[in-house]
Formats: C-alpha cells, structure tokens, sequence
C-alpha cells in the first residue's frame, strides 16, 4: 500500500531524532518564574484589544497621539521573536507583563503607558492569554488527530484480510482481522477528537474583562476585547471569572485521557511485535530525511518513550489538581508554575501524537505467523458452535457437545481442523457437511459475522467512510479550515490524508 509522505510525515520522521532534547530544553525554561514567555504574544494581542476598548469607551478622544503611541509601540514589541526576547536580561522582571509594560514605558513615556493599567488585572490577563494558548493548543491536537484518524484508516483498509487471533494474550478467542483492530484504535481516537472539539467550544468564553473580581462602574465593553481575540462571549460574572481555571485543568484531564489511551495502545503494538508472537514489524521509513525506522528496536525504544510520556501526563495532572484545590483562593495560585505543568503537558501529548503517527505509518502484518495463529483450534469454538446452530437440528446442548469433539480431535492430533478430512469430522457426527469449512477459515469466519459490531470487512468499511467524512465534515465546522484541498478524497482511502 502507498501512503502519501507529506510534510507532517516530514515533519515527524525528524522529529524524532531530535524532539526529546528540544522537548528537555524547553521544559527547563518553564520551570523559572517567567514560564509564560510562551504566552508573549497573547498578551500583546489582549493589550492591542484592551487599547480599542479604551478608545471606544471614550477615555483616549481627548488625546489620539496616546493611542497611536501606544499601538505603535506594542506594534514594535510584537514584531520581537522568543529568541529575541530571551537574549534580553529577564531575570529583572517579575513576569512577561511587567516585561511588556515596561518596554510600553521605555518606547513612550511613563503617563502615555499608564492608560494600559487602567482596569489592569495580572491574574484576568494570564487567564485571558492561556486561554487563547489553550484553543491554539487544542487546534493542533485536533489537527494531528485527524492526521492519525486517517493513517489508522488507512492501515485497517490494507489489513481487512489480515487473519490474527481475536485476543493476543488468548489465541483461544475467536480470530479477527488486523484491519478490524486498526478501525477500533481510530474509532478511539475520533472519540477523543470529539471531546477536544467540544472543550474547544465550551471554553472559548473569556473572562469578564473588567479587571476586578467585582466588576466596574466605569463604562467598558469587554465584548470589543472579545471579538477581537475571537471569544464567542464573555462571563458575565466577574467573581466567576477571576476564580476558574478550569480551562487548565480540564485541558489536562483530557489530555491524560488521550495520553492514556495512545499509551494503552502502544503497550498492545509492543507486545504483537515481541520475539514468540512478532505478529507485526516496523519497516523501514520512506523519508529519504530521517534514519528512524531502520530496525525494530528503533520502533520499540520510541514505544517506550511515548508510554513514559503517558506515565507523565497521569502525573502533571495529578499536580495541577493539587495545585487549584489547595489554593485558598484565586489570587493565591501560583499561575508560572500552573502555566509551566500546562506546557509540559501539551509538548508531550504532541510528541505522543506525532511518534504515534509515525507507528502507525511503519508498522507491517507478518502474513505467516498471524495467519497460523489464527488457525488455533480453540478459537473456532464460536464461529463451529453458531454452524451447527444455522445448519443443522442438533439443538444447542448437542451442538455444544459435538464442536467440543471436533477441537479436541484437531488437538489430540495436532491438527488444523481446516485440514482435517470430511469423512473424518462425520465419524464424529454425520451432519457435518463441506459447509463447515468456511467456519474454521480465519478470513471466512471473519467476514460472515455481519452483526453490527462484527468483523465483516463490510462492516469495517462502513466504520472507514464514516471516519473520512466526519474527518471532512469537522475539518470545516471545529478546525474552521476553508482550504477545500485539504479534504481527503474517499476515493484515495488507500493514501493516508495529512494536514499540512
């Protein structure tokens, strides 16, 4: 099967050579006081909005020059990079907004910045500012786990005749096919997909804007700072407002959902690829850029580094509980050590999602040992049993006695029952006919369980195209993407679509 490598694949297969260092580096910055250096821009988009509010509230009409002042100056301070911004000497402010304020000063002068302070809140603008972190973050989530839906989509449409046994640590259950459990791991991660789109939704709502827990009597309308940082609304309870977090800790809770998740399933890829089941491999990647996938020890270190990343994601939100229900009250939280545990997290669900991807785009079936697996007799103890059911008259209770005659002969013989005789099974019961073959073929059986939730490749596929066009439907509706090249072609299942 041909998979598109396009640039989030790219983008990937060099990640991981590299990420986990970037990844350390980074996470060594958040943990000093000014952690929310990642927020610097944010915060000079709140400032932009609190500045036309003030002037169409009426407290700049008297003075134009201090509104243009202004604007320019946090014009000049947007333009900076992080790079830029950490050569300066940092460790002389508090935080990034005594840091802007403070620039805001040196570029006009102290009576031009003070207007910025009018109604100012530190605690409302870090609330502001990670919230519009937070919906960027989510967007990118979003935007890989469509990514991975559609790689996942992909490989259960190539596996669909796949043959392995219906549970890897018990080849006694019935035998399904791979691409039925690829379609199950995507069916997971579209929910997760769903759940992000609607945190999405329910905290695009920005604090009240007021810059007290109380509200003002002044005339101010947040609703100008909210359209211009796209909120759909603002709370219209100031006390509300200034004490919830919850769009932190309910970003990491859904984070350690996933993360739980993706680590849940990667323990089950490693142990398919162990020495005594080596069901599947890992082969070698097609990005001429990346030396990752050379052996399956390559594959299996990274498996390891995303179930440690799980671990940590389970304990970054236990810490950020602890954090919001242990303050007194909301000014007494700790926001750069809260803003530090919500990028650790974000920087390793990415890296999860992108390794994850790259598992999912170089893992192969190993066709002779699955389908030998799938051959155990003991798991044809079902599809024999509902045989019998469909076309004979034993009943139930002799039905069950005489498919038990059956798997035991085939172990007493060491035998494939889909290799035993006819005339041998009739001398167990004389209404078997050839019919019972298509019972004991792995494949057969597979595709005559047509019920709802069956392994019938019908079925799977039915459950491929409603991935695909929900993944076209959200693109526009949660991603809000309007590039139409971007939507995957049904026609074109058999290359994995990518965002790029």
């Amino acid at each position: 099967m041909k998979i598109r490598n396009t640039n989030i694949q790219e983008k990937n297969f060099n990640l991981i050579n590299d990420l986990g260092t970037k990844r350390e580096e980074k996470n060594e910055n958040n943990k000093n006081n000014l952690s929310s250096i990642r927020l610097y821009h944010n915060f000079i988009k709140i400032f932009e909005a609190r500045l036309k509010m003030l002037r169409k509230a009426g407290f700049l009409q008297s003075n134009i020059n201090v509104y243009d002042r202004i604007k320019s100056a946090l014009g000049i301070l947007a333009s900076k990079t992080y790079s830029e911004i950490q050569k300066e000497n940092l460790s002389n402010y508090s935080d990034i907004n005594s840091y802007i304020i403070e620039q805001v000063i040196a570029l006009t002068d102290p009576q031009t910045a003070e207007y910025l302070l009018l109604n100012y809140s530190k605690k409302e603008q870090n609330n502001i500012a990670s919230r519009m972190w937070i919906r960027e973050a989510t967007h990118r989530i979003m935007e890989i786990m469509r990514s991975i839906i559609i790689q996942i989509a992909s490989q259960a449409e190539s596996n669909l005749k796949i043959s392995i046994p219906g549970q890897i640590n018990n080849q006694d259950i019935l035998p399904v096919s791979l691409g039925y459990y690829m379609i199950s791991y995507a069916m997971s991660f579209y929910r997760f997909y769903y759940k992000f789109s609607l945190f999405k939704q329910e905290h695009n709502e920005m604090p009240s804007g007021s810059g007290s827990m109380g509200g003002t009597s002044l005339v101010m309308n947040s609703n100008i700072i909210a359209r211009y940082l796209h909120f759909s609304n603002v709370k219209r309870n100031a006390a509300d407002a200034f004490g919830d977090d919850s769009h932190i800790s309910d970003f990491i809770n859904a984070s350690n959902g996933l993360a739980t998740k993706i680590g849940k399933i990667m323990r089950q890829i490693s142990f398919w690829s162990q020495q005594y089941n080596a069901f599947i491999y890992f082969i070698k990647s097609h990005s001429s850029n990346s030396s990752f996938g050379q052996s399956n020890n390559d594959a299996m270190e990274l498996i390891d580094s995303i179930i440690s990343k799980s671990i940590g994601i389970c304990n970054i939100s236990n810490n950020v509980n602890n954090i919001l229900v242990n303050a007194a009250c909301p000014l007494t939280i700790n926001h750069q050590e809260l803003n530090a545990n919500l990028f650790k997290c974000f920087d390793d669900l990415e890296y999860m999602l992108l390794a994850t991807q790259d598992i999912f785009f170089i893992i192969k079936a190993n066709k002779r040992l699955t389908k030998e697996a799938a051959q155990n007799p003991k798991s044809f103890y079902k599809d024999i049993l509902e045989w019998f059911l469909k076309n004979t008259e034993l009943g139930l209770h002799k039905s069950i006695e005489v498919t038990n005659s059956i798997i035991n002969k085939a172990i007493e013989n060491d035998q494939k029952i889909g290799l035993m005789d006819l005339q041998e099974l009739q001398k167990i019961n004389p209404n078997i006919n050839a019919g019972i073959y298509a019972a004991v073929s792995p494949m057969r059986a597979s595709i005559a369980r047509r019920s709802i939730d069956g392994t019938s490749p019908v079925k799977v596929r039915k459950l491929i195209r409603f991935l695909i066009r929900k993944m076209n439907q959200d693109t526009n509706d949660n991603l809000n993407d309007n590039n139409t090249s971007d939507r995957i072609d049904t026609k074109l299942i058999n290359e994995a679509g990518n965002i790029n």
